[in-house]
């Protein structure tokens, strides 16, 4: 295969077309880009199909195991784009995770996504880049492990097979313990990438510190490397130029038998399947295309059913080839009923979701944030001129319960005298009262900006899901399937504003305890009778 190599401006430069986009918003540009821009690993990332050609430690490329291994260790939702090359950051040091995320914005443009939730109390932080040459390329922040659990469980649940490149962060505080160091020879054996990074947690690093600290990991046998924020250079450009060398090894090999027989316009790329008798089921889907069976003639698919991906041999006429005409180009948003506050302005468009066949597109707001939405074509424009961009406004603060206090309230409350007699019921008033924050409630409508969340672990907003996208190409004759429309609703909570005990009304919610049903002190049991039926 032949790849045509397009010249790469270095992440933050202004003459890229986000980086006028940014400039134009008055986003604070980073200082170190140019000091630390990998050109291979930009290019790497603009050119290759991460889709065909898999990491070697993917459950698919276990020729030992391949047919189970990809249900044993199902993709998590939070990493389901194939197309996309995920980093990963975990260890227990949440010092130095502050010190790396912190540096980030100084050697490129990225910004916070919306974290997904993998389950209680742990969620998966993502930093997008905002940038045309490494967008594709995506940093987590993952929860590190529980007390107890094992080192296949933690890579089975945070899906660290398909994961290309791991950083396992460490401080003084926090060094390395066994459990870890299992964690370490469990991904060796996988054949994961890692890297060890270690600092210390007080913002003046002693050289003597880093040194003692570097001892103690190699008397382990683990190679570590010192992370000093006031002198990065040696350290993260070494970093990066030896990631960029592991996880382009890493995915230097793939099926050649059956990719180099298909066609450069069909490999890759993202396709609908039809006119499947056996299976009709599966009609309807979207998939990728990975290689082609010259024996069989077929073509293979691959699809992905609760995160486990399995790989179709389909027959030409029984798919048809979808080219998203808006991906990776500048829109101007407009049209969006239930968030007009969004019309006028301008994104950039990520990637195409397959799952619910909308565009994921970047709105940059203040500087260092920004928003993935997943938006119909329909509420998108191409440009290509971002000259009509203006800054957005910060919002104000909300103001401080000590200063927004009137002087009535301000001054002492008498003290409440006691009193025997009943209290009076409790009010009970929903989430959109004064004394609490408003809780909204969103509709799945005809709408074409009905706002709703594309599940917890898509961690993107979702702008109606009525309709196929339009600005799509089809070269096949694709059938009329439905839809599936989802919805996410939310729950209200009811929240008392009295200090009274609540009323025998409010005491029917199963979180709630009636009154009349707890035990008094009399020991007879008339007498008991008698309260219960008072205080009903």
């Amino acid at each position: 295969t032949t790849y045509i190599h397009t010249f790469l401006f270095p992440m933050g430069n202004s003459s890229s077309r986000c980086g006028q986009l940014l400039d134009r918003l008055n986003w604070q540009r980073p200082e170190l880009a140019d000091d630390f821009f990998n050109g291979g690993l930009a290019d790497y990332l603009s050119y290759q199909q991460l889709e065909v050609v898999l990491p070697r430690h993917a459950p698919q490329r276990d020729l030992s195991n391949a047919a189970q291994k990809p249900s044993q260790y199902p993709r998590p939702a939070f990493c389901a784009e194939g197309n996309k090359m995920h980093w990963a950051l975990i260890g227990p040091s949440t010092a130095c995770r502050k010190q790396f995320t912190s540096f980030l914005p100084k050697v490129a443009d990225v910004f916070q996504g919306p974290p997904s939730r993998l389950g209680p109390g742990r969620e998966a932080v993502p930093h997008h880049f905002f940038d045309e040459t490494m967008h594709r390329l995506v940093l987590w922040e993952l929860p590190e492990m529980y007390w107890k659990q094992t080192s296949e469980d933690y890579i089975r649940e945070i899906g660290l097979l398909y994961v290309d490149c791991v950083f396992m962060l460490f401080s003084d505080k926090y060094k390395v313990t066994d459990a870890y160091s299992k964690l370490c020879v469990a991904m060796a054996i996988h054949g994961i990438p890692f890297y060890v990074i270690c600092t210390t947690s007080g913002e003046q690093l002693d050289p003597k510190a880093l040194q003692s600290l570097k001892a103690d990991f190699q008397r382990k046998d683990i190679q570590v490397r010192m992370f000093d924020p006031n002198n990065p250079h040696d350290m993260l450009g070494n970093l990066i130029a030896d990631a960029y060398k592991e996880v382009a090894w890493n995915r230097t090999k793939g099926d050649d038998d059956t990719s180099k027989d298909a066609s450069e316009s069909v490999l890759g790329q993202t396709v609908r399947i039809k006119n499947l008798e056996k299976r009709p089921e599966l009609n309807g889907r979207l998939g990728v295309c990975v290689g082609f069976d010259k024996v069989q003639g077929r073509y293979r698919v691959r699809i992905a059913t609760s995160g486990v991906e399995s790989e179709l041999a389909l027959r030409e006429d029984c798919i048809s080839i979808l080219k998203p005409k808006l991906l990776e180009s500048l829109v101007r948003l407009h049209s969006l009923e239930s968030r007009p506050d969004l019309n006028g302005r301008f994104g950039f468009v990520d990637t195409f979701l397959r799952d619910s066949e909308r565009y994921r597109v970047f709105v940059p707001g203040t500087s260092g944030t920004a928003l993935a939405l997943a938006l119909k074509s329909a509420n998108l424009e191409a440009v290509s001129s971002v000259a009509d961009a203006r800054p957005i406004p910060k919002a104000a603060p909300l103001p401080s319960p000590t200063t927004a206090a009137s002087p009535n309230q301000a001054k002492a409350k008498p003290k409440a005298k006691a009193s025997t007699a009943k209290a009076p019921a409790a009010t009970s008033t929903t989430a959109a009262g004064a004394s609490a924050p408003a809780a909204v409630s969103s509709k799945a409508g005809s709408s074409n900006a009905n706002a709703n969340t594309v599940g917890s672990n898509s961690g993107i907003s979702n702008i109606s899901r009525t309709a196929a996208p339009s600005n799509i190409d089809d070269t096949g004759k694709t059938p009329a399937t439905a839809t599936a429309t989802t919805s996410s609703s939310s729950a209200t909570h009811n929240i008392s504003t009295s200090s009274s005990r609540p009323s025998t009304a409010a005491a029917t919610s199963p979180n709630l305890v009636n009154p009349a049903s707890l035990p008094t002190n009399n020991t007879s049991s008339n007498n008991n009778n008698n309260n219960n039926t008072n205080n009903s």
